[in-house]
């Protein structure tokens, strides 16, 4: 059978030894945006390849903000880069843990479909920081609890390949999922 994308939310698709995430733009499957495991971003139309570029750092997720022409992508790192498609360049990236600090990447966003806030799973530090994306700043933080989530004898081993963890053992959000309601979340962490 045919397989399609839902237009509201990214999914991964493996192809090889590639793990490529991709959100369709339109509401058909005619655009769709890319981000490779090499850093690269690429933007599909019906015929093919339209036009690639990089990000600075390796991208981790990837979300499409409809209301903004906004794809947001998180990488390793405690910024959120965002490029906007209408005007086709770069905006400024968004600087996460100025609240909590330690942020080692984004793992996850979402884009809440019924008030449009965006949430993103932070690598490092077990939280998940949510953003109004009209004023650009940070509404608020839910740490999750880490007494519950990680246990005593935690090795301080990282379940994301390539990073590593010096100083102990950290909690990290790994997926994010919301409801229509806009009031509940579904979050995974790297503790399962």
């Amino acid at each position: 059978g045919e397989r399609r994308l839902c237009r509201a939310c990214a999914r991964v698709a493996f192809f090889g030894n590639s793990r490529v995430h991709a959100q369709i733009l339109s509401d058909d499957w005619t655009k769709s945006v890319h981000l490779q495991n090499d850093r690269t971003l690429e933007l599909h139309t019906q015929g093919g390849l339209h036009h690639r570029t990089r990000i600075p750092r390796f991208g981790r997720a990837l979300a499409y903000h409809f209301p903004s022409c906004d794809a947001l992508f998180g990488a390793s790192g405690s910024e959120v880069y965002r490029l906007n498609l209408d005007q086709g360049r770069y905006l400024n990236p968004l600087q996460l843990g100025e609240k909590t600090g330690d942020v080692r990447g984004v793992n996850a966003i979402d884009i809440n479909p019924a008030h449009g806030l965006w949430a993103f799973g932070a690598d490092g530090n077990g939280t998940v920081e949510f953003w109004d994306p009209r004023s650009r700043s940070s509404v608020g933080v839910l740490s999750l609890p880490r007494s519950r989530l990680m246990s005593s004898g935690a090795l301080g081993s990282s379940v994301l390949p390539g990073v590593d963890v010096t100083d102990g053992p950290g909690l990290s959000v790994t997926a994010l999922a919301s409801r229509t309601d806009g009031l509940s979340y579904a979050v995974g962490t790297s503790t399962g």
